[in-house]
């Protein structure tokens, strides 16, 4: 039994000796095309109108979208509280950006910005604050 066990350990050994000598090579890939993260935070809400207080929209619909091309950038939803925060790495940050808000039982609400204006680095975030949508007439 301890012939087996010493052989393993001197086996083991041998095999990370060599193979430390020929080393490993880890393949990384990196998004070259990639320039910087987009971080957009804000709140969807409607004002209530028995109390006028402002009260948040759980599981909105949110898309951003890349102007004046209208390409994609990301699609989200809102939490409970009707917070939300869209992260999307981009290729290239464009000048202005439009978020598409939908609620279902309300009228939608679009916001835009200018992202290259509004901050300035590319690892800032921006705070587009309160959007308000407006309950649909039924």
């Amino acid at each position: 039994m301890k012939k087996y066990i010493l052989f393993f350990c001197v086996f083991a050994l041998f095999a990370a000796l060599t193979h430390a000598q020929t080393g490993t090579h880890v393949h990384v890939e990196v998004d070259r095309t990639a320039v910087g993260m987009c971080s957009i935070m804000g709140k969807a809400a409607y004002v209530d109108a028995e109390s006028n207080d402002t009260i948040g929209i759980a599981n909105a619909k949110l898309k951003m979208v890349a102007l004046p091309k209208s390409s994609l950038v990301v699609e989200s939803k809102t939490n409970q509280k009707g917070n939300f925060m869209l992260l999307k790495r981009v290729s290239k940050f464009y000048d202005k950006y439009l978020i598409k808000v939908s609620a279902k039982g309300f009228e939608d609400a679009e916001v835009t910005f200018d992202y290259q204006k509004d901050t300035s680095d590319k690892a800032a975030k921006k705070d587009v604050g309160i959007i308000l949508l407006k309950k649909k007439n039924q």
